[in-house]
């Protein structure tokens, strides 16, 4: 039922939330498919209210942290095993439900220590830790406190020293994650399944052979991108603590790059909003590092978009993040030295080729908000500042970007006029060489205006 539009607002009624959580809760052989009918539930973010009015939260937390994900010794007991698979399965059904509900910041209780548990048993079910890396990313995300969240989930112990094993633990799940993703992109080129004996088996009965190619190994491949792109952006959400850089340092973490490398839309996403989001953070941009690093991904995937090699839907998150980018001083050189304005033009009119009957206003917004913040940089608004350029040069080139800021200003849209006309002020130099009384209140009225447009630009960024 849950397939089908029309039965949703029957499955979503308290009644029927009411009957699967009295299944999940006492009928054992239910409880994959009842878990699983929440993950289709809550696959519209409009029906997760309706999970806060009943317990259904509270139900997931309980069954989440009650169930044991540690494979039975008694392997010979088929039923004991059958019942564990179920139970396994749920798991991660309950993960990706409650790791849905934070995203969109509707309250869910979650047992951390069962998180933390899990990763340092080092689980050798994919689709169970990719899950539950997609939660714990979501939790230290949202999470007020990150340090507290990670000693809340410190498993064993507990403490520093239980902070150390799960970072461990974290560090290692990551190392798996390369390994296979490097395995598969060299299976991938070769055609073959050489050198992927061990993942060419089923996550629950490893007796279970799956065929190189066929749809079980399609699914375990995306298994392992959500697993990889998930702990690469967990990590990134890690590092700008640093009480928590160095002991990631110490456990060899590195290559924190590859997962730039996947290509699927809904992961791609993941990735431009974890950079986009510690982009506005504080701690993060003390990291100078993490901060290019950043800068240099999302100017290549820009390179991308002119080409048509990136979603077109994702468009706005990715001029998003160039739009924060270019607040800060160092990037506002690196965007110049890359010849963002050019690009952007580039990518515009491409877009626009792509996108004939879709309205642009919107991204040619974000673009001339990067190329307005770019442009008020003293060395590019004037050129004698900088010491490794012509004098008179300046960055955009003057007279051709003022012709298009003129243009600008022709249009309906507000937003436009208003920035590009500021900017037509503003390179108007002359008007400001006077007494500062007689250029107060210019200067006030365009201080104002300049402070509402950062605010307002770093709300809508931090959603």
């Amino acid at each position: 039922m849950a397939d089908y539009p029309e039965f949703m607002p029957s499955l979503c009624s308290t009644s029927v939330l009411n009957f699967l959580c009295i299944a999940l809760n006492q009928v054992p052989a239910a409880v994959e498919i009842v878990t699983h009918t929440f993950v289709k539930i809550s696959a519209d973010p409009q029906h997760l209210p309706v999970f806060l009015g009943g317990s259904v939260g509270d139900i997931l937390e309980s069954f989440f942290k009650s169930t044991n994900y540690l494979r039975p010794n008694d392997a010979s007991s088929f039923d004991r095993m059958q019942q564990w698979a179920r139970d396994i399965s749920a798991m991660a059904h309950c993960a990706h439900t409650m790791g849905t509900m934070i995203k969109y910041d509707h309250a869910v209780q979650v047992d951390l220590r069962t998180i933390g548990a899990i990763f340092a048993s080092m689980s050798d079910n994919l689709r169970l830790v990719s899950e539950l890396s997609r939660l714990f990313y979501w939790v230290c995300r949202k999470s007020p406190d990150l340090f507290e969240t990670l000693m809340e989930s410190a498993p064993g112990v507990g403490g520093l020293e239980g902070l150390d094993t799960l970072l461990f633990s974290l560090v290692a799940t990551w190392k798996q994650s390369v390994d296979l993703h490097q395995r598969l992109v060299a299976a991938a080129r070769a055609g073959s399944g050489s050198g992927l004996e061990d993942f060419l088996v089923d996550d629950i009965d490893k007796s279970v052979a799956i065929e190189f190619g066929s749809e079980e190994y399609g699914h375990k491949v995306e298994y392992a991108e959500m697993r990889l792109c998930y702990m690469n952006c967990l990590l990134w959400v890690l590092l700008p603590q640093w009480s928590l850089r160095w002991r990631l340092r110490d456990f060899g973490l590195k290559d924190l790059y590859l997962a730039v490398e996947l290509r699927e839309p809904v992961l791609l996403q993941v990735l431009l909003g974890t950079m986009r989001h510690l982009l506005d953070q504080e701690q993060a941009q003390e990291c100078h590092e993490l901060i290019s690093f950043f800068g240099e991904q999302l100017l290549g995937f820009l390179d991308l978009a002119i080409l048509g090699k990136f979603p077109d839907s994702l468009m706005r998150l990715l001029l998003d993040g160039v739009s924060i980018l270019s607040f800060n001083r160092d990037m506002q050189q690196l965007l110049a030295s890359f010849n963002i304005w050019g690009k952007l033009n580039r990518l515009v009119r491409k877009y626009r080729e792509r996108n004939a009957s879709r309205d642009h206003r919107k991204i040619e917004l974000a673009v001339l908000r990067i190329m307005s913040q770019v442009a008020v940089h003293p060395a590019h608004r004037l050129g004698h500042l900088a010491e490794e350029t012509d004098p008179d040069e300046v960055y955009p080139p003057r007279s051709e970007f003022e012709e298009q800021l003129e243009g600008w200003v022709k249009r309906k849209d507000e937003h436009c006029k208003t920035i590009a006309s500021l900017l037509l002020n503003i390179f108007q130099e002359q008007k400001f060489q006077k007494h500062p009384s007689q250029v107060e209140t210019t200067l006030h009225s365009i201080l104002d205006w300049w402070q509402v447009h950062y605010l307002l630009t770093h709300a809508c960024a931090s959603k």
